[in-house]
This record gives structure tokens, C-alpha cells and sequence, in this order.
């Protein structure tokens, strides 16, 4: 068994820590350690936890897939049709100045 090496129950062996302990680490810690994700994965295929831990790895994997999706959108580049700034002066420098301009 995989000892744990951070928190709470470091040092313990993965076995005897608590699954709330498992879950609330695999649902706030990013990365996610091996040895969480180990032992989830070790009580989600037999014992009482087995429902608990099943579920934990479901909300984990929905949870990544979300962030990777955000991540994914923030990297796209917005563009619009509107010119601002100091594009828009140099564009109207290189034109000139339209006649009849209902500013002048």
C-alpha cells in the first residue's frame, strides 16, 4: 500500500485514512496525488466504500473535463469588428480625414 506523504494523514497508510479525507483531496487538489487516485480507485471496486468512491470519481472526471473546457475557451481569441485605440488613429492617418464628416 501506498503511504500518504502530505496533510492531515501523512505518513498513514492509504488503507486507514478516512474516504471523506480521499475525497476532499481528490476534489480540491490539483493535481490530484497518485496515491489518492490509487486508493479511490483500489475502494470504489469492493467494499462498503464502493459507492462513495465510484461516485468520487465520476464528480472528479466531470470536474476536469469542465476545467478543460474553460481552458479551451480562454484560449480562443476574440475578435470583433470594431476598431479601438490607437489602430483606429492610425487607420484614419493613413486614410485622411473623410469630407463632410458630421464632427467637423
Amino acid at each position: 500500500m501506498a503511504r500518504m506523504d502530505f496533510g492531515r494523514h501523512k505518513g498513514l497508510d492509504s488503507s486507514e485514512v478516512p474516504v471523506s479525507y480521499l475525497l476532499w483531496a481528490a476534489n480540491t487538489m490539483s493535481p490530484v496525488p497518485d496515491c489518492v487516485v490509487q486508493e479511490i480507485d483500489r475502494r470504489s471496486r469492493s467494499g462498503r466504500d464502493a459507492a462513495v468512491c465510484q461516485e468520487a470519481v465520476a464528480n472528479a472526471w466531470l470536474a476536469k473535463a469542465k476545467a478543460q473546457k474553460r481552458k479551451r475557451k480562454r484560449k480562443r481569441k476574440r475578435t470583433t469588428g470594431r476598431i479601438k485605440g490607437a489602430d483606429f488613429d492610425r487607420l484614419r492617418a493613413e486614410q485622411g480625414e473623410p469630407k463632410g464628416c458630421p464632427w467637423d
